[in-house]
């Protein structure tokens, strides 16, 4: 059992459009807590580096993030953004996501995505 000691919002990829159009849009994704966020735990996941990408420095760093199962992100329906509470400034792609059927969790292989400027919708 991992110890949640941070508190993260999901933002999942999600169709909005109305009359057939598309409106596809990265949303955040409700929980039973006032500010809409989910308990997880946040670690480092290898080493971090950066590259030059577009004339500019770009961060790598990949970071598990575990959590209970009430998160609302699976396999094959992953393509989400997490943020880090309070501040929101770390954001987080997800790559892939295992289920721990031991521990009853699951577990998120994240990005570093702050750079990105993806915009994500309340």
């Amino acid at each position: 059992m991992a110890a949640k000691r941070n508190s993260i919002r999901v933002y999942k990829l999600t169709d909005l459009g109305t009359d057939g159009r598309e409106n596809i849009q990265y949303v955040l994704q409700p929980s039973s807590l006032s500010d809409n966020s989910f308990w997880a735990a946040v670690s480092p996941a290898g080493s971090s580096r950066e590259a030059i990408v577009g004339g500019q420095a770009q961060r790598t760093a990949l970071y598990d993030v575990t959590t209970g199962t009430e998160v609302p992100y699976t396999l094959p329906d992953c393509d989400c953004y997490i943020t880090v509470m309070p501040a929101e400034t770390q954001v987080l792609r997800i790559m892939s996501v295992i289920e721990l059927y031991a521990t009853g969790e699951r577990q998120a292989r994240c990005i570093e995505a702050s750079d990105t400027g993806v915009t994500l919708t309340e």
